[in-house]
């Protein structure tokens, strides 16, 4: 009997924890208390990726050119910030960020990660 794709499915639609890792050390940041510094990331299968991408997709279309490089950078924080839904345990400065879009192009270590986490389906699918 053949495979039935159906058997594979996003179930976490709603998104799901990233655990934030230092850039050089590869380990997970934590705060005083020992608990992780995390993103709550929606998945580039989730809907609000593709409104996201759609969004940013028509806007470049309607301007009929090619976007530079530095537009072409902007377009990609944009798209993940809106699948930022939150995060846990983490401030900079000692204040909470006051957007993913600024933490993205403050520590682009940062989006790196949330990127990858994103685009990495076993994020999102059921045990």
């Amino acid at each position: 009997m053949a495979f039935d794709l159906n058997e594979i499915k996003i179930i976490k639609k709603e998104g799901t924890e990233m655990p934030i890792r230092h850039p050089a050390t590869d380990e997970i940041i934590v705060d005083e208390q020992g608990n992780a510094a995390v993103l709550i990331l929606a998945g580039s299968d989730s809907d609000v990726y593709k409104k996201a991408q759609n969004m940013v997709a028509n806007r470049c279309s309607r301007k009929m050119k090619m976007p530079k490089a530095e537009a072409i950078q902007a377009d990609a924080i944009e798209i993940l910030a809106k699948c930022t839904l939150g995060w846990k345990n983490l401030v900079i400065n000692g204040v909470e960020p006051a957007s993913a879009e600024i933490m993205y192009t403050e520590y682009p270590w940062l989006k790196e990660q949330a990127d990858t986490w994103i685009h990495d389906r076993a994020n999102y699918l059921g045990n």
